[in-house]
């Protein structure tokens, strides 16, 4: 595939174009995340990434909160148009939560989503006004339980959400069965 073409074809046809660079829980060099992100704009074109999702992301440290207060800053001064969107798959503190447009603080199992959630304790992430900012990522979903799980991210104030019935190791190579009725359910 000619990632290039198809990247000028997404964004011709409306769709935003993010580009994807992991941290290893901010343990790479901030210099090489950073070069990454230049990377993407070269290779790409400025004008057909609008964001960055980065991976492996966490913020229990005042050190890993500057770290991807740094990430973002950079990016934001690319292109304050750019979004960043950060994964750390659980809840986060509030010290790193002005540091991402959205933030996944759920990466689970259907099971662990439906009967074991963590429920989090940032102030940010209880504001009903954020809902916008917080996106849940649930795999391994009996198509029976996508209802419920779509119920229990509007409860648990998640604005994004991405089911899939795919599963581990790599549950995100495929688009979930029951893909339009989902899609309905949430639309309901």
């Amino acid at each position: 595939m000619n990632y290039a073409a198809q990247i000028k074809k997404n964004k011709e046809a409306g769709i935003k174009n993010i580009a994807y660079i992991p941290t290893n829980y901010q343990k790479r060099n901030i210099g090489k995340i950073k070069d990454e992100v230049d990377r993407y704009l070269e290779f790409y074109g400025k004008d057909n990434i609008n964001g960055f999702f980065f991976d492996e992301i966490a913020s229990d440290t005042l050190q890993q909160v500057n770290y991807m207060k740094e990430v973002f800053d950079y990016v934001k001064n690319k292109s304050k148009n750019n979004f960043v969107i950060s994964n750390p798959g659980a809840p986060i503190t509030d010290a790193i939560s002005p540091y991402a447009d959205i933030f996944v603080t759920s990466e689970v199992s259907a099971n662990v989503y439906i009967n074991k959630f963590e429920k989090p304790k940032s102030n940010f992430e209880n504001d009903k006004a954020n809902a916008k900012h917080i996106w849940h990522i649930v795999h391994s979903a009996n198509p029976k339980d996508y209802a419920e799980i779509i119920r229990l991210s509007r409860e648990r104030n998640a604005g994004w959400l991405m089911i899939t019935d795919d599963v581990m190791p790599n549950p995100y190579d495929r688009k979930p069965s029951k893909f339009v009725e989902m899609v309905n359910m949430v639309n309901d």
